[in-house]
């Protein structure tokens, strides 16, 4: 693993999504792959166009992305103290209040990113697992779970959803535009050739 990608991993709060591992995975999609494959134009217009989408979705959910960023930093930067304060349950049970105190602590920060969330996207399922992955964290020796960057790999995931969701719908309306140009179009040069005959 290079430097850059430890970093990203470890504090991706200083880094922007990865633009190109989202289109990536909306490539992936089944819908778009079914318009993909029908798709008449060129596919690299296709795959640019779906680009400008979800990067469009990036900079609309920028808080929301940046929100995210900072709670996966924070997460990771407490695994070692989460992991001293396991290690002294065992040494008297100071790790367990001292543990039980910081947890009391957080839940506020985490029960507001969750609220954000919730309000930014709709996400009852999302807000709920979020609720689920904390709890395990806590559960968890050290809060190994934290090491996942689960809240960016979310809210990245959205983007590139919403992103998707809107480059398809796009596309429809292109489609019915040219059907519709087409019949108009065959409609003229039928009466074109009526007048013609006449």
């Amino acid at each position: 693993m290079s430097i850059k990608k430890t970093v990203k991993w470890a504090a991706p709060v200083f880094f922007s999504p990865n633009l190109d591992n989202q289109v990536e995975k909306a490539m992936k999609r089944k819908d778009i792959k079914e318009k993909f494959l029908n798709y008449e134009g060129d596919p690299e217009n296709f795959k640019n166009s779906l680009r400008e989408y979800i990067s469009k979705e990036n900079t609309k959910n920028y808080r929301l992305i940046k929100t995210s960023n900072f709670v996966d930093s924070f997460n990771k930067a407490t695994v070692p103290i989460d992991s001293a304060l396991k290690y002294f349950y065992f040494m008297g049970g100071v790790g367990a209040v001292v543990d039980g105190a910081k947890f009391l602590a957080t839940a506020p920060g985490y029960l507001a990113y969750d609220l954000y969330y919730l309000g930014k996207t709709g996400d009852i399922l999302g807000t709920l697992k979020n609720i689920g992955y904390e709890g395990i964290s806590w559960l968890s020796w050290g809060g190994i779970p934290h090491l996942l960057s689960h809240y960016t790999k979310q809210t990245e995931k959205y983007a590139a959803k919403k992103g998707s969701e809107n480059f398809l719908k796009n596309l429809e309306l292109k489609t019915i535009n040219f059907e519709e140009e087409k019949a108009k179009k065959g409609k003229l040069e039928n009466l074109e050739d009526l007048a013609k005959a006449a």
